[in-house]
């Protein structure tokens, strides 16, 4: 443990006042599931095995800006949503337990026979982003939050 995780707890504390429990302004959550079809083949008769990871309700929710489509050389377009500031892993000095998340957690990477769904879903009566989108970017590029940029899919599979 030192300073960076001291800064990381205190922004992390900050960032979770914005949730549901206290002042309810993010009515979004966001889930990132791995899902593996038995045969490898998206759509196949068995059901597939989901590893859900849900990211706190405090996550920021907004759509790219057109500044970010402009410089970003065809990679994003209109509609694209960046999920974001989701604080790295790091060690809790009040108890010493792990909070956060690793960048291997946030962009799963994709191998043959799975897909990475990043679901957002809203509140009860909320209003907002909502549906399954996949990853275009991960923006790791600042010390106290990563990023996600995420397109939506063209297609999605059949309910859950």
């Amino acid at each position: 443990m030192g300073i960076r995780d001291d800064l990381l707890f205190a922004v992390d504390t900050c960032r979770s006042i914005l949730g549901p429990p206290i002042m309810d302004l993010r009515p979004t959550s966001i889930q990132i599931i791995t899902r593996r079809w038995v045969t490898g083949v998206r759509g196949d008769p068995y059901p597939p095995t989901d590893a859900i990871l849900a990211l706190p309700n405090y996550t920021k929710v907004r759509h790219v800006t057109q500044r970010e489509i402009a410089s970003s050389g065809g990679l994003f377009e209109e509609g694209d949503i960046v999920l974001g500031r989701i604080t790295p892993q790091y060690t809790s000095p009040v108890d010493g337990t792990i909070h956060g998340f690793t960048e291997a957690q946030l962009a799963p990477p994709v191998t043959a026979g799975q897909e990475v769904i990043y679901r957002l879903a809203l509140q009860s009566g909320a209003s907002g982003i909502h549906g399954d989108y996949s990853r275009i970017q991960l923006r790791r590029d600042r010390t106290l939050h990563f990023e996600i940029v995420v397109g939506r899919q063209r297609t999605t599979p059949g309910p859950l």
